[in-house]
């Protein structure tokens, strides 16, 4: 497997693992599948930015504002 095919891998059963939980959670389908892929993006800027900030801040916001995404879209909100 080269590093791309690796790459999808790994980001396919993140954005897997956040999707189930979310239909759990009776979140439709497309949304859970979308969302996912926002949880993955935006933590993954976060901790670029936290790095280069030398800060957990970037994490925190992030961190923050997927909590109150998620929390809508488990509401039926989202």
């Amino acid at each position: 497997m080269g590093i791309r095919a690796a790459g999808v891998a790994a980001f396919d059963a993140w954005t897997g693992i956040i999707e189930h939980a979310l239909l759990r959670s009776n979140v439709e389908k497309t949304m859970a599948r979308r969302l996912s892929s926002v949880a993955i993006a935006a933590t993954s800027g976060a901790l670029v930015q936290a790095r280069v900030q030398m800060s957990a801040k970037p994490l925190l916001e992030a961190g923050a504002e997927l909590e109150l995404l998620i929390t809508a879209a488990i509401a039926g909100q989202g």
